[in-house]
């Protein structure tokens, strides 16, 4: 098990609807995807429902990955947030210190890659200005991202190239998501 990735540019979205609907669930288009009420960020306020069901048009491109096992994926989520905001959350345990790192997060709305750090590593959509922002976050700082991870981390030199793997993925993702795509966590 573990966190994939898949994102789609140039959808059409069709509907929004309360409940999972089992006409949708063979994986071909249309599809859907799970909204998660705990990440407004992710989504335009608009956005009504738990699930969103959309489908690919003649324009659409496809870009997914795989992004780690769920301590794989918290490992580089807790990495892009060492970086940008200076904050470890996956070192702490679970105790005080732990609530003490995701209080930071919360607190970083402004920082690089915000949305993508304080999300689910399970289930839930991006779409909109928050593709576009995340796109702009990945492109902007992975020239530093490169030079911080080998200069600042204790990894050695393959992790640190899986975790620039991982970081390309989420760019070419967010690139198509900011293009009317759609990204899912899945």
């Amino acid at each position: 098990m573990g966190l994939d990735i898949s994102a789609v540019s140039n959808i059409k979205i069709i509907e929004f609807v309360p409940e999972y609907d089992e006409d949708y669930d063979d994986g071909d288009s249309p599809r859907q995807d799970y909204i998660n009420p705990h990440f407004p960020h992710a989504v335009p306020e608009d956005w009504q429902g738990e699930y969103v069901i959309w489908k690919q048009t003649s324009r659409s491109k496809y870009h997914g990955f795989n992004a780690g096992s769920y301590s794989g994926y918290g490992l580089f989520r807790s990495t892009l947030a060492q970086y940008s905001m200076d904050v470890d959350t996956y070192g702490q345990g679970r105790g005080e210190e732990f609530e003490k790192a995701w209080e930071a997060v919360y607190e970083a709305v402004d920082k690089p890659f915000f949305e993508v750090i304080n999300f689910s590593d399970c289930e839930g959509v991006f779409y909109g200005d928050a593709c576009d922002k995340l796109y702009n976050d990945f492109e902007m700082c992975r020239a530093d991202w490169t030079v911080w991870l080998e200069a600042e981390t204790p990894f050695p030199a393959y992790e640190r190239d899986y975790f620039v793997t991982k970081y390309d993925n989420f760019t070419k993702a967010f690139a198509l998501g900011r293009e009317n795509g759609i990204v899912s966590f899945h």
